[in-house]
């Protein structure tokens, strides 16, 4: 035998028992890495799960909030009055400033227009935006299928 630390002879036992101890502390250090994976993927999926339902909570609210807006847009303008919004600039006025109003009870919505047969905006809560012309599909279409509805565009 060869002489090892302090003179003394190494053993077979010391090695083994060594390589124990490192396995042991190897297997300790995987399994923890193991486990913090799995908690740092349990904290994901529930912050994921927390976004989706405020998500689909503030989409909800929106649209239920332009559902009501746009009802009473509806409601309140009718053909007879934009026929009158090209001749009164008091009544463009008010107009624009009632969109506004509505506008900022919406989270989320940038614009909210009212426009004429010719698709020009005739009304809106943003006023350098009157005049121009919509692109909507049912706009630009040569030949739209004319209904009393709403459209949305995003």
């Amino acid at each position: 035998m060869q002489p090892g630390w302090g003179g003394k002879s190494s053993s077979p036992v010391v090695y083994v028992l060594m390589f124990a101890l490192l396995g042991c502390a190897g297997l300790w250090l995987g399994l923890d890495l193991a486990e913090g994976r799995n908690r740092i993927l349990v904290e994901r999926q529930a912050l994921a799960v927390q976004k989706s339902q405020f998500m689909s909570q503030w989409f909800g609210t929106t649209i239920v909030s332009a559902d009501y807006v746009l009802r009473e847009v509806i409601g309140r303008v009718s053909a007879e009055e934009l026929g009158r919004l090209a001749s009164a600039p008091e009544q463009v006025v008010r107009m624009d400033r009632w969109l506004a109003e509505k506008v900022a009870t919406l989270p989320g919505v940038i614009g909210l227009t009212v426009y004429d047969r010719d698709c020009r905006f005739v009304a809106t809560a943003d006023p350098r935006l009157r005049g121009f012309r919509s692109n909507q599909k049912s706009c630009v279409d040569p030949d739209p299928k004319l209904e009393d509805r709403t459209y949305i565009q995003g």
